[in-house]
């Protein structure tokens, strides 16, 4: 997922904080038909919580450049209180397959292709069913203290230009272009969502650039003393927000992290929508004319799933992650984890 975890395929997703998560105990040893049954179970009353938001169909889709926009409602109070969303898995080890049931939607009616990532890549973290399995959905954050000396070191390292974050110098730099897309007027006194961290880079560059306070989500808990970061895990964030007490952002930043959502790789249940519900979560605590800056893989001539590790973006499913934010600026070169700049548009209904 992570800014901040394991790199482009190796980073678990915040598949997302907003609903508690589902925390009974896995089964040990599922039958395929059983595990078909619950997962399907499951599938139907997320489906019908996201609504038409979760309507892939091209013909939602509104042509424009580069790649158009979704404009959509967004059922706030449901995508926040369907559990389902935020499920773990409902085995212990990661599916080697999708069931076939889903596979249309997890494939948007076969115009998003799907590819087994360890058959053809043979990377060395494949298990013997050929799948990435690691659980990190529910357990500790990996560097579960983030002192306010240290983080301090990091955005005096963000000042100057030398912080490598997770992914090296130019990685970094390309967010922190996206940061000042406007010359640092958005950022500026900017309260920002991180989405998904377990080493505060994304954080300590966002302060070095202006932001007045940074809230960061991840699965593990994370514990600071920094005046300037606030941190939560899922349930906490969600019981925050039922009780009125999160403010809107002002902006949301979230760096290799949505691609690995609702792909089991990582703790978490298979969901077609992972990725598109998570951005409109954001979209639900955010201010009128806040910025989403995304930075996922961008792969215009092999875009689509690369079960379970990831999802590459392009014209095809861009859209609909991004619904109802318009595109202002993207960063000039297209290669890695391109970065895009987005601006809120719509406003929020009563339900």
């Amino acid at each position: 997922m992570k800014a901040s975890r394991c790199g482009q395929i190796g980073a678990p997703l915040l598949v997302f904080f907003f609903v508690v998560l589902c925390r009974v105990a896995p089964a040990v040893a599922l039958s395929s038909n059983k595990f078909d049954e619950l997962v399907d179970l499951r599938l139907r009353r997320v489906q019908e919580a996201c609504g038409q938001l979760c309507n892939m169909s091209a013909a939602n889709l509104i042509p424009g450049s580069p790649f158009g926009h979704v404009q959509q409602h967004i059922p706030c109070k449901s995508i926040w209180n369907e559990s389902g969303i935020d499920a773990q898995r409902e085995t212990n080890h990661a599916p080697a397959t999708l069931p076939d049931a889903w596979v249309d939607e997890f494939t948007m009616g076969g115009r998003y292709p799907m590819a087994n990532f360890c058959r053809e890549t043979h990377n060395p973290g494949c298990n013997s069913a050929g799948v990435l399995d690691s659980r990190y959905l529910g357990e500790n954050a990996q560097t579960p203290v983030w002192g306010r000396a240290w983080v301090d070191s990091i955005v005096s390292q963000a000042r100057s230009h030398t912080l490598g974050g997770t992914y090296g110098l130019e990685e970094t730099g390309r967010l922190r272009d996206a940061l000042l897309f406007d010359q640092g007027v958005a950022i500026k006194g900017a309260r920002v969502l991180v989405i998904g961290s377990e080493n505060p880079w994304v954080e300590a560059l966002c302060l070095s650039v202006g932001a007045a306070e940074v809230t960061t989500l991840e699965y593990g808990a994370i514990r600071t003393d920094h005046p300037q970061l606030k941190t939560f895990t899922p349930d906490a964030f969600r019981n925050a927000y039922l009780a009125g007490s999160i403010h809107p952002f002002d902006m949301v930043v979230t760096f290799s992290s949505l691609e690995h959502s609702g792909l089991g790789r990582y703790g978490d249940a298979l969901n077609p929508w992972g990725d598109i519900i998570a951005v409109a979560r954001s979209w639900c605590v955010t201010k009128q004319k806040a910025k989403l800056i995304i930075g996922v893989p961008y792969n215009l001539e092999h875009e689509g799933i690369k079960f379970n590790a990831h999802r590459e973006y392009g014209n095809v499913r861009y859209p609909y992650l991004a619904t109802n934010w318009r595109l202002l600026w993207r960063h000039p070169s297209p290669t890695g984890q391109r970065v895009h700049v987005f601006e809120k548009h719509g406003h929020q209904k009563s339900e």
